[in-house]
């Protein structure tokens, strides 16, 4: 692709992203609650996931309390790891997957709130 020929679609692209409610093309009026319903999970992981930082910076939270026992310790620390290392790729991979990708064009608002509800906890578990 030509430099003029990105430049040129890079124009219409922020031309086109001045959109307000009144003028919002029909798809982006159908995704609008999927995107709110996405939003408002997001936030409600992140501030979770600050809250228990603020429960253990400011003590209230005490370290170590569950850690009596070394080997359920060790458990624990081995099943984050894992949980971690397996979510995080599937969480990235899942919308490349054929059967995902069909039931996105089938019923797109239903399938972006399903398959984004399963992939934003698995993303996220790693802040927690």
């Amino acid at each position: 692709m030509t430099p003029y020929k990105v430049s040129h679609q890079l124009k219409k692209l922020n031309n086109s992203s001045s959109l307000t409610k009144k003028n919002m093309t029909m798809e982006e009026n159908t995704l609008h609650p999927a995107r709110k319903l996405l939003l408002g999970q997001l936030i409600a992981y992140l501030l979770l996931a600050v809250a228990v930082v603020m429960g253990f910076e400011s003590d209230f939270l005490e370290v170590g309390v569950c850690a009596e026992n070394v080997f359920v310790k060790y458990q624990v620390l081995m099943l984050m790891e894992v949980l971690t290392i397996c979510f995080i790729p599937l969480a990235l991979k899942m919308l490349g997957l054929s059967a995902v990708r069909r039931r996105l064009k089938a019923d797109r608002v239903r399938g972006l709130v399903l398959f984004g509800s399963c992939s934003l906890p698995m993303r996220l578990l790693t802040l927690l």
